[in-house]
């Protein structure tokens, strides 16, 4: 059942009250300092950008050498380009998943299965080796598990996202290989020593499946406290496409069809992508106690709910499958805990003690529903739900800091539990019974992240251990079990100086790495139908008893990685320019296996592969008044990456296509305006074993957008207008499996109104 509209009813009324109530409350209500004192999270919050990547001065000229170098080594420690979106820039761009929002950034890319279900994807790199990250932990949900499975995380609740690379993902996880996404929600208060409220009410409309959003949340700090809630909702129905929903190569090669006494072929769904739709809810509740800049206690219970359709596929082959649609539903619970202690004079080198406990309870369903095809008579009835999941999770952090933002010597040192306990429930319909799998994971690791300065020379080191546990268990409560040990370590040398003639500032930085990953229990051990993928999903260990070319179980994936950067201020302009070439030994990903005797087979298999690649990004002023109020600034960026399976020589599948981007900003008072036009370059090659991967093509990407804050509001009234892919071009994004018959959305207007009061 899709989610209801009651959220929605509760933030009109809501609204209505307010707008009551606001005539008497009083005027001069304090303003928020500008620099707060560090909270949690260990985020330094200025004005309304959290800034963890760089300082107030790079923030406000908008310089972007301060996300190449780094502050905290906890958060932002790394080599490269760690960067973190907030405030106006974040608007810009959010959109109603993480994987959307972040998708057009250098080296980032979207998995784009349906509306619903999107991950964000690092130089080709996702699942288990990106790192998905609400306030620091993991987010509880199935997002790793399958690259179809969308992350638990609105981003109506983000306040900034940390896209962190290089040795800042050790922090996360020696599996955060390709990286980490940590989204700063703010949902846990930070006190505020001189007290403060404030309520946020958002409503918004996309003519994009006549799709709604909205959210109101509010915080309260007096000094020794602080309190805050949150809820939010989005619906929208099916999305419209520029054309056709199944590609001409796949109509050639598959040829979808079902069954009834013969073949019956079917038509190609246009103008509108069947079963598209997406409904999510989140609500939040915090709350934080102590003393500001001393010690500190939060706690926070969340809850997100998810539902949305998986567009229509068709095998073509007579397999005895049902005619109809899928959908799933998901829940997440969690419970999370917060401590910090800044102890006065400090603990010797230690500055700083922070804990974080977080629990998660999480379910999902792919539900199938029968149908008819017209009047002739098929399936309609037959409903059932072909895959149910429970999992529970537990994970915890302890930290020293060492140092400030200031020392020569300054990190983090950490220890990091995980247990999880996954149970999937498999239906077969041709045997109408189930399949009960049991797996359980845990890992327990300690790392350190420290960064060495010098006047123009630093030294950053990271290591990190893991010392776990796997198994699973069948349904005749046969037991498999493997211990998986790893270690992984980073170093990165930078160099930094203003003493360049008409530079600013000028820095380059030489990182390499050693990282381990253990194989995840899934990927060892699956064995169910996923709708989402078109694809019974089959781990290594289960596939090896199959498949000769496959050695169970699977061995530790081990990369190599050499990376240089070089970034340049010149005063009215900045640029970061970085090259990088991972080499890897029992690269683990999912491969089309239709030797197996099943039909639309994947399995985990491991393979020695390469992955290389180029980011650029610059930023630079076009025109600004004397006054300093109106600005026109541009920022371009790009990416190439080329991957190579070394056993086969062949491309790896499903790797991003090579793009380069535009954002236009024109800011005066009360207004901001945006144009953003991004430029895909289609698959080109793609690999052509075991079976051929369908290719995508080019597409322009136009979107455009207005803000208005009007000066008789005193800034608490926010209206924005925003235009998505204007051009209405068909886009496929390469790196999902239903590239083939589930394009991107087509144009789209919307419309949202932001009240601060």
């Amino acid at each position: 059942m899709r989610l209801r509209h009651k959220t929605f009813l509760f933030l009109s009324a809501a609204t209505l009250i307010s707008l009551g109530q606001e005539s008497n409350q009083k005027e001069d209500i304090n303003e928020l300092p500008s620099e707060q004192s560090m909270g949690l999270d260990g985020v330094y919050v200025l004005e309304d950008i959290q800034v963890v990547a760089f300082s107030e001065e790079d923030a406000n000229s908008g310089s972007i050498m301060g996300d190449f170098f780094g502050g905290d080594t906890g958060l932002s420690f790394g080599s490269g380009f760690s960067s973190t979106m907030g405030g106006e820039r974040l608007q810009r761009i959010l959109r109603p998943t993480l994987g959307d929002t972040l998708a057009g950034q250098p080296g980032v890319t979207s998995s784009s299965y349906s509306s619903g279900a999107t991950r964000p994807i690092i130089r080709g790199l996702d699942g288990f080796r990106v790192a998905t990250q609400i306030d620091g932990l993991g987010t509880m949900d199935l997002g790793p598990e399958s690259p179809d499975h969308g992350v638990a995380i609105d981003p109506l609740i983000a306040k900034s996202i940390e896209i962190h690379r290089g040795p800042s993902a050790l922090r996360f996880g020696s599996g955060a290989i390709g990286g980490a996404v940590n989204a700063i929600t703010g949902i846990r208060p930070t006190l505020i020593p001189e007290g403060d409220w404030e309520a946020t009410l958002t409503t918004g409309y996309n003519t994009q499946g006549d799709g709604k959003h909205a959210k109101l949340g509010a915080k309260v700090a007096e000094g020794l406290w602080a309190f805050s809630f949150f809820t939010s909702q989005h619906e929208s129905g099916d999305t419209s496409i520029p054309g056709r929903a199944w590609t001409q190569e796949y109509e050639d090669v598959i040829q979808p069809r079902t069954f009834n006494d013969g073949p019956i072929f079917l038509s190609n769904p246009t103008k509108t992508l069947p079963n598209s739709y997406h409904d999510s809810a989140t609500y939040s509740v915090g709350a934080s106690f102590g003393v500001p800049d001393s010690v500190e206690f939060g706690l926070s219970l969340t809850r997100f709910d998810s539902d949305y359709g998986i567009p229509y596929f068709y095998d073509g082959t007579e397999t005895g499958r049902p005619f109809g649609q899928s959908h799933t539903e998901s829940e997440l619970s969690r419970f999370d805990t917060d401590f910090s202690y800044l102890p006065q004079g400090g603990w010797g080198p230690f500055s700083k003690l922070t804990a974080r406990l977080a629990k998660g309870w999480y379910d999902r369903d792919e539900k199938f529903e029968g149908l008819n095809l017209g009047d002739i008579e098929l399936d309609e009835g037959t409903n059932f739900t072909g895959i149910a999941f429970e999992r529970d999770a537990t994970e915890a952090r302890f930290e020293l800091h060492n140092g400030n933002r200031d020392s020569t010597l300054h990190g983090i040192t950490g220890t990091h539990f995980e247990k999880s306990r996954l149970h999937a429930r498999r239906f077969t319909l041709q045997v109408a019974g189930t399949d009960d799998t049991l797996l359980r994971q845990e890992t327990a690791a300690i790392y350190s992240t420290q960064k060495l300065s010098g006047e123009e020379w630093s030294l950053e080191l990271g290591v990190r251990g893991d010392f776990g546990d796997v198994s699973r268990t069948d349904p005749g409560n046969a037991l498999v079990d493997e211990r998986t040990n790893t270690f992984s370590q980073s170093m990165s040398l930078g160099w930094d100086t203003d003493r360049i003639p008409g530079l600013v500032r000028f820095g380059a930085k030489l990182t390499t790495s050693l990282t381990e990953r253990a194989p995840s229990a899934v990927e060892r051990y699956a064995f169910w139908d996923n709708e989402s993928l078109g694809n019974i999903i089959i781990g290594g260990d289960v596939a090896a008893v199959f498949l000769d070319d496959i050695d169970g179980p699977l061995d530790n994936e081990k990369a190599k990685h050499i990376e240089l950067s070089f970034a340049a201020d010149w005063g009215w302009g900045s640029a970061v320019l970085t090259g990088y070439e991972t080499g890897f030994d029992d690269f683990i990903f999912l491969e089309p296996r239709p030797d197996l005797g099943f039909e639309n087979t994947a399995v985990y298999v491991a393979r020695d592969a390469r992955i290389r690649g180029i980011e650029a990004m610059t930023r630079f002023s076009l025109w600004e008044s004397k006054d300093l109020e109106q600005k026109l600034e541009l920022e371009l960026s790009g990416d190439w990456m080329e991957s190579r399976d070394l056993e086969r020589r062949q491309e790896l599948p499903r790797m991003p296509t090579a793009k380069i981007s535009s954002m236009l900003t024109y800011q005066m008072p009360s207004w901001d305006f945006h144009l953003e036009l991004r430029r895909s370059f289609g698959s080109g090659s793609t690999p052509l074993e075991p079976i051929p991967e369908f290719s995508t093509s080019p597409y322009t990407l136009l979107n455009a957008g207005a803000t208005w804050q009007p000066a008789w509001a005193d800034d608490a009234l926010t209206i924005s207008l925003r235009g998505t892919n204007l051009l209405n071009e068909e886009i496929r994004e390469h790196t999902s499996f239903r590239k083939e018959t589930s394009p991107q959305p087509g144009r789209g207007m919307s419309v949202e109104l932001e009240w601060t009061f």
